[in-house]
């Protein structure tokens, strides 16, 4: 990045702490060099978007799909929800 421009990378995994739990997020990073007016790099600028619920939503997709667009599920007496 020093030498020359940005870069980015997508759908990254990034472990992040809530709560005091550890759970697994999805992000994209874009980091540009901030230059002054001679070119020199003085700072790098970082952008990021969290990408887990869209990537949960296509993962949920892509399940409905593997069972020919049908999911259902059913209370039991005895207690749980199976999933058909």
């Amino acid at each position: 990045m020093f030498a020359g421009g940005w870069f980015m990378v997508q759908d990254t995994r990034f472990p992040t702490f809530r709560s005091g739990l550890q759970e697994q997020r999805y992000y994209n990073f874009a980091v540009s060099p901030v230059r002054d007016a001679d070119g020199v790099v003085l700072a790098a600028a970082c952008f990021t978007t969290d990408r887990t619920p869209k990537l949960a939503v296509q993962q949920e997709i892509a399940i409905v799909e593997a069972h020919g667009g049908r999911i259902w599920a059913e209370n039991n007496d005895g207690g749980g929800l199976p999933f058909t």
